[in-house]
């Protein structure tokens, strides 16, 4: 018998989790978003099919996709869209607001960048509207640590469209204000 054949599937799954472990550990250090685009693949190339993969690609925008399976489907599902996300933060000031806003379509939407015009549209619906968006995303970008990026300007006026995303500290940031109000409440 050959050592391939002695191999149980309980071995190949943990040779398959450590080869993973591997691979994203290095690559979460290089390109953090990488790792999110890499699990995602792989859940569509590997994941299930049918029903369940169904109603995940079905899934209402705007709201977030319930998992299906694993550690994370028993955990408690977070604000079901924007609004109450930013209900959940309470956010103090404009700029919290604006990190509030980005989260969601960033971190649930998993959209890789936001338009300044979506950003505020959101929050105009929300009732906190901002006169000049860019004017109020800028002291995130130049806070230190960096909250914001602009990633690209389409145009070549002071009025072209902008596109933002959040750095690892603007997403750091949203969790712990959500855990903190969290904690005010509990």
């Amino acid at each position: 018998m050959t050592r391939d054949a002695e191999r149980q599937p309980e071995d190949l799954e943990l040779e398959a989790m450590a080869a993973i472990s591997r691979a994203l550990g290095s690559l979460r250090e290089e390109d953090p978003p990488a790792v999110e685009r890499v699990l995602r693949w792989a859940y569509d190339r590997y994941g299930p099919a049918g029903p369940e993969r169904r109603e995940l690609a079905e899934a209402e925008p705007g709201r977030p996709r319930e998992p299906t399976g694993g550690a994370s489907a028993v955990a408690p599902m977070g604000p079901q869209d924007v609004h109450e996300l930013l209900e959940a933060v309470q956010p103090a000031d404009t700029q919290e607001r604006i990190l509030a806003a980005a989260y969601w379509y960033q971190v649930v939407e998993e959209q890789p960048v936001l338009a300044a015009l979506q950003l505020n549209a959101v929050l105009r619906n929300a009732g906190h509207g901002v006169a000049n968006i860019t004017r109020a995303v800028n002291p995130l970008i130049s806070a230190r640590p960096q909250l914001m990026l602009q990633v690209r300007k389409h145009g070549t006026s002071r009025q072209a469209r902008k596109e933002y995303k959040l750095t690892r500290e603007g997403i750091a940031r949203v969790r712990g204000l959500i855990e903190e109000r969290q904690q005010r409440t509990s």
